[in-house]
């Protein structure tokens, strides 16, 4: 007969595994729009300089080298009329293909997580450019938003578990909707808020001090991009992005907590003094667009077609790349 448990063996046995959610996410395999599409892998449809359609599983097979872009919607190209008039396909070239594993919504840990999942599947990465700032402002003052303060996850809008693989079994979803109200209630108390922010910013720093080890070890050149925000850059605007940005506010109350200049300088501030203690690059494309005059934006953050494309002229001439 089998030993019966000693009160150790019992002690670890009454160890519960508890998940925490939202830690990373992708967007849902294979969804098909005439705007957006995704591949197997839940990440945005990428053709880089060609017309057909780029299999990430096999990038290794195709590219001996490629750049990495992440960040949250606007990296993703969110608004943007096809899968190639993003600013990624814009910034791909034959001999450097820019991978978008940008995800809308995404914080500075599902950024750092959505690489490191895929990266045995990439060739020789020279450069990860990380176009990011506002979702820590976005997750900190949006009640709907989820927060593991221990991990720096967040999560806003409706989510939901894929059946496990292997694929082609079928399942169950297991769904349930974080989504709340779109007016008032949904803003936090600005105190509450402040504390998220903090929290979000040093989860923000911690993980620059991971790239930094990462560019170390893997001889990749990390460069951290802060977008560009409605109140936070000088952009002179054009009558239509005024407009836009107006309703962008009407319908969401909570883009004026984070669009005040007050926290823009708290996020500029922090996130810059982190990357220099980390040795990362860092720039600011609000002042990148400081006499910008082309109409680029469709709301406070999001790029029109034209803006895809105008971003990533900036993005090009202003980073400093490993290869020049």
């Amino acid at each position: 007969m089998p030993n019966a448990p000693s009160s150790i063996d019992l002690d670890y046995v009454a160890l519960d595994l508890v998940p925490k959610p939202f830690i990373t996410y992708t967007l849902a395999s294979n969804h098909r729009s005439a705007s957006v599409c995704t591949d197997a892998l839940g990440f945005r449809q990428q053709y880089f300089t060609g017309d057909q359609p780029v299999d990430l599983r096999e990038l290794r097979t195709r590219y001996d080298r490629c750049r990495v872009l992440l960040g949250g919607s606007a990296a993703f190209g969110f608004k943007a009329s096809s899968d190639r008039a993003t600013m990624a396909t814009h910034l791909s070239t034959d001999e450097f293909p820019m991978v978008n594993l940008a995800l809308p919504g995404a914080g500075t840990q599902q950024e750092l997580a959505a690489l490191l999942a895929l990266l045995h599947l990439l060739p020789e990465i020279r450069d990860v450019v990380i176009f990011s700032g506002l979702n820590e402002c976005v997750h900190a003052v949006w009640r709907p938003a989820a927060v593991f303060s221990q991990f720096g996850g967040t999560a806003v809008g409706a989510t939901r578990q894929e059946p496990p693989e292997p694929a082609g079994k079928q399942g169950r979803y297991a769904e349930e909707s974080i989504d709340g109200a779109t007016a008032e209630d949904a803003v936090l108390p600005a105190e509450i808020a402040d504390e998220r922010l903090a929290m979000a910013l040093d989860r923000v720093v911690n993980n620059l001090r991971i790239w930094r080890l990462l560019e170390d070890a893997a001889g990749v050149r990390v460069h951290y991009v802060l977008q560009p925000v409605a109140g936070w850059m000088a952009k002179p605007l054009s009558d239509q992005e005024q407009a836009e940005f107006e309703q962008n506010v009407a319908g969401f109350p909570f883009i004026r907590w984070f669009t005040r200049p007050v926290v823009y300088q708290q996020v500029r501030t922090e996130v810059e003094a982190g990357a220099a203690a980390a040795g990362i690059r860092f720039h600011d494309a609000n002042e990148w667009l400081a006499e910008e005059s082309r109409a680029m934006f469709v709301d406070v953050c999001h790029f029109h077609d034209d803006g895809q494309r105008v971003m990533a002229e900036h993005v090009r001439r202003h980073l400093d790349w490993h290869d020049g």
